[in-house]
């Protein structure tokens, strides 16, 4: 295949993939229906534009009214109080969809769960930091056995055992370090799952 053409096909196959409708879709479009799954997502009303893009390649227009009286349908499903608990609590964003009058119940529980979702990370990011330092450890200490097997053997000069004990005391002064470092990750841990335990008992009452 051409250079050229394989690249143009390339570029054509990725745009479809980005599109939001293909072009079935868009011929057999209910657009009340689309407008409610949009707002259902929490999409805001301007995503209608993307399907207007994607559309126009087929010569279809979207029904703004028809799309609109759905959307309006699907954010009362969105914007409700356990839904914007959840949509916090995977760490999606929000982007101000929800009406005055739905969004006083949506926020405070979506701040609410956006709030575990963070205690959720920095737990996992401590537990991460833990496991790195564990392997460097055991890294250190199987050096550690390399240099002392090296430093009784008859074939290491005085110069050579001299540089291999001063790594020898390097590696245990780093293990002593990394040791330190993975008591406050674990002092960390305990306090995230004590905040995270009191985070939990609060959002069920």
């Amino acid at each position: 295949m051409n250079r050229k053409i394989f690249i143009i096909f390339t570029i054509i196959l990725f745009l479809n993939g980005c599109a939001t409708m293909n072009q079935s879709e868009c011929l057999n479009a209910d657009w009340r229906v689309i407008g409610m799954e949009d707002g259902a997502e929490g999409y805001l009303p301007a995503y209608i534009g993307e399907h207007r893009t994607a559309c126009a390649t087929y010569d279809v227009a979207p029904d703004l009214d028809t799309y609109m009286e759905g959307h309006r349908i699907g954010v009362k499903q969105y914007c409700t109080a356990a839904n914007g608990f959840s949509e916090g609590q995977r760490g999606d964003s929000y982007n101000g969809v929800c009406p005055g009058n739905l969004e006083a119940a949506f926020l405070p529980a979506y701040e609410h769960g956006y709030e575990h979702f963070l205690l959720n990370k920095e737990l996992d990011d401590a537990e991460s930091s833990m496991r790195y330092r564990n392997n460097d450890i055991d890294d250190l200490r199987e050096e550690i056995v390399g240099l002392e097997a090296k430093i009784i053997s008859n074939d290491t000069s005085e110069a050579q055992r001299a540089n291999f004990l001063e790594r020898v005391k390097q590696c245990h002064a780093e293990i002593g370090y990394l040791e330190a470092k993975i008591a406050e990750h674990y002092e960390d841990k305990v306090i995230l799952k004590e905040r995270l335990n009191q985070h939990n008992l609060h959002h069920q009452h």
